[in-house]
């Protein structure tokens, strides 16, 4: 079984004990997370294990990553937000800032998890498609009529 570093450790210990999410926090984090993803890997970045899985053709979306926007803007920061709401557990009026800066959304009367902000990814280029090279047919999804 494999352990966890102290830098890891100590990243999750510092969640929520301040407003500010430190960069070393978030990217001990996100090491943490390329070594759930491919146990044992080297790669300490999420985009990184991404192209690697991808290039290996481990396709499977429940082995991959999150993408960096999705992992760091978001999820760890909602994480950050539910730490200082524990942090705080005792206390009867806590001060805590706005959700929203948090990687939540105000959607009616409620707040919903913010997936992404980055932008969708576009892969097309690195498509093979198996027509004839003078000629893809009209269903082709990489060929000229797409």
């Amino acid at each position: 079984m494999s352990r966890c570093s102290v830098e890891v450790i100590s990243a999750f210990a510092a969640l929520g004990t301040s407003e500010e999410l430190g960069v070393d926090t978030e990217h001990a984090i996100e090491t943490f997370v390329c070594q759930l993803c491919e146990p044992g890997t080297t790669v300490v970045d999420v985009g990184d294990l991404m192209w690697k899985l991808f290039t290996k053709k481990k396709l499977e979306a429940q082995k991959l990553p999150p993408t960096r926007g999705a992992l760091h803007h978001e999820a760890i920061s909602r994480a950050h937000y539910q730490a200082m709401v524990w942090y705080q557990d005792g206390i009867p009026h806590p001060q805590l800032p706005p959700t929203t800066n948090y990687g939540w959304k105000e959607e009616g009367d409620g707040l919903v998890p913010v997936p992404t902000r980055d932008p969708p990814a576009s892969v097309t280029h690195l498509i093979k498609c198996g027509c004839n090279k003078t000629s893809c047919r009209s269903h082709c999804p990489v060929g000229p009529s797409a």
